[in-house]
């Protein structure tokens, strides 16, 4: 082997083992007003001891504009224009009081999708484990809520891994390509789910009682005693792992490596 080919095959050792122990965060946005004729959420009234809460929007026909960022590195937001899922159990935890007012916590779990525009399919989905719920906090009264509030989650807050789940289908890599983008370089791999430390949060503004007016709480249970709309804008983090080789493929080309050496010597 000559001393060039050897020299090639070490830096591809070197490049080889560096993506072995490498993540890339990738950050993931819409905003509330992408379709400013339709709300984002839409809430029931209590049942029980739970009550829903669903996308508002039509998947198909109110599109969201899905932003994914490389972490603000170097490289261009890629911008998919996208329907938007989702499917929460909410129910009650607590509530602080504080200057006549009190912020009452929910726990939330259930999931939420961004979908192909055209045939449905999921693209990218947040999956939140029901052992490891979500929170949802919203300031009122003991009998009202006010018209803002957030519901947000994070592996780092339970110190769980997969508290809050990212999984990124095929179709979504392929829907970035046709646009021009390779979303491996965003830390992107389709049709694998991250396990390392992830997030999200989405924003409730212009939260109402889908007829009109404040949300009635039941005094007692603290849950919504009418249905309600919300707007809401997003944003999530995925550490998600860059394609790497196995372990013994770096073995085996440290063995070549190696063994070229020992010819040159």
């Amino acid at each position: 082997m000559s001393l060039n080919s050897y020299k090639a095959l070490a830096v591809s050792a070197i490049s080889l083992l560096t993506l072995a122990g490498s993540a890339q965060a990738t950050l993931f946005s819409f905003a509330s007003d992408d379709d400013s004729n339709a709300f984002t959420f839409r809430g029931t009234a209590s049942t029980g001891t739970e009550f829903m809460i669903r996308n508002a929007r039509d998947p198909l026909q109110n599109l969201v504009t899905l932003k994914i960022d490389d972490n603000n590195l170097s490289g261009p937001t890629v911008a998919l224009d996208v329907g938007f899922l989702a499917s929460f159990t909410v129910a009650y935890q607590g509530s602080v009081g504080f200057a006549g007012l009190q912020t009452h916590a929910y726990s939330v779990t259930g999931s939420f999708s961004f979908v192909d525009r055209t045939t449905g399919g999921a693209l990218l989905t947040g999956t939140i484990g029901a052992g490891t719920p979500a929170g949802m906090t919203i300031l009122g009264t003991g009998t009202t809520w006010g018209s803002a509030g957030s519901i947000f989650g994070s592996d780092s807050a339970a110190n769980v891994a997969g508290a809050v789940q990212w999984t990124a289908t095929p179709a979504l890599v392929t829907l970035a390509a046709n646009q021009g983008f390779n979303l491996a370089n965003y830390g992107i791999v389709g049709g694998q789910g991250s396990t390392l430390p992830d997030d999200f949060s989405f924003t409730l503004t212009a939260l109402a009682a889908a007829t009109g007016g404040t949300v009635p709480i039941n005094a007692q249970t603290r849950l919504p005693s009418a249905s309600w709309l919300s707007e809401g804008s997003f944003s999530g983090t995925a550490l998600t792992g860059i394609p790497t080789p196995g372990a013994a493929g770096l073995m085996g080309l440290a063995s070549l490596i190696a063994l070229s050496r020992r010819r040159r010597s």
